[in-house]
């Protein structure tokens, strides 16, 4: 009897190039000519990971807002890989949903929060919510420059907008645990940073955070 082999799917021979040549534009192009958002959406639960890898990096490329969910979960994988190219792909989605203006608005921000000009950052943060109000960096950008300001309940109220926009927005979470921390609540700060890391692990500064508060709250116990 003739033994027959499953040939395995066309994605996974296509990434293989890629990672020899690293030819982003060809790998988009062999994809998109076998394959739909749907069925990358659903190759990401492959069992094999290269598989997931790939998906995720294709619909980073091909994909938009639709493809936030399944996407979104593989920031959680179990193989590292394909947790670091799902965050590249979601920020890659996130970013060509914002306009020119949103995105120079983001510099900007980010300018000026660096420069600790917490108020002109908290102004144009005010303007990117304004102009994009389904973008969740917006929110976050404008929870930090509160958070600078000493305005630690408006900072909250963004960073649950955040959230309420894109339940994956980690950084909105490790937001709302700062925030919690600096108002004398390490229980609800624990919260959110755990929540934090269950949806995106590779935190390393939360999970110090979390050691830190555990820590502290066993010694209270």
């Amino acid at each position: 009897m003739v033994q027959r082999f499953n040939r395995p799917p066309h994605i996974l021979s296509s990434y293989q190039v890629y990672l020899a040549d690293g030819d982003s534009a060809r790998f988009v192009r062999d994809i998109a000519m076998r394959y739909n958002v749907a069925t990358l959406s659903r190759l990401t639960g492959s069992h094999d990971p290269s598989a997931r890898r790939a998906a995720a990096l294709a619909l980073g490329i091909l994909g938009d807002r639709r493809v936030i969910e399944p996407i979104g979960r593989l920031l959680a994988d179990s193989d590292r890989a394909v947790r670091l190219i799902a965050d590249d792909s979601l920020k890659a989605i996130w970013s060509r949903s914002t306009t020119p203006f949103g995105r120079t608005l983001l510099d900007s921000i980010v300018s000026k929060l660096a420069s600790e000009d917490y108020e002109a950052a908290f102004e144009a943060a005010e303007k990117l919510v304004q102009t994009h109000p389904n973008l969740p960096e917006a929110f976050c950008q404008r929870a930090l420059a509160l958070y600078a300001m000493g305005e630690t309940d408006a900072a909250i109220e963004d960073c649950q907008r955040a959230i309420d926009v894109n339940q994956f927005e980690y950084m909105a979470f490790v937001g709302l645990g700062q925030c919690f921390l600096e108002s004398e609540r390490p229980r609800k700060a624990l919260e959110y940073f755990r929540q934090a890391i269950s949806i995106y692990p590779d935190l390393e500064p939360v999970h110090l955070q979390i050691r830190k508060l555990e820590e502290s709250l066993r010694e209270i116990i």
